[in-house]
């Protein structure tokens, strides 16, 4: 999210620099610091009161799967991921989540019937 902002600022105030040269000063006065001032506004917006405001007061993050059926909550960051792996010596996180153990037997189970001899 930072690089499209900074692109977008970066951008229009290149696109606004040449009314520096301007030989008229309400021009400089009235546009250039004008559009300056807004464009650092948004960037300090966009960079730091909005993230900073959505931790703190924004909704919980969650995954919708596809068909509706549940909701699942958002996995923790990879930094606590990789902690719990650590302290755990477990190599995929995947089957500590919440349910998964159930998802894990049922596939088993299903494995299981496979591979047993077909009766005629």
């Amino acid at each position: 999210m930072f690089v499209p902002v900074f692109h977008g600022a970066i951008s229009t105030l290149l696109g606004i620099v040449m009314l520096v040269f301007s030989e008229f000063d309400f021009v400089i006065k009235y546009f250039f610091v004008v559009m300056t001032m807004l464009v650092l506004l948004a960037v300090f917006n966009g960079l730091c009161l909005l993230p900073v405001m959505l931790t703190l007061i924004g909704p919980e993050p969650e995954l919708v799967p596809l068909d509706g059926s549940c909701r699942l909550p958002a996995p923790p960051p990879l930094s606590e991921q990789k902690k719990k792996k650590a302290a755990m010596g477990i190599e995929s996180g995947l089957r500590h989540r919440k349910g998964a153990d159930v998802e894990m037997s049922a596939k088993r189970a299903r494995n299981d019937d496979d591979e047993s001899p077909k009766k005629l």
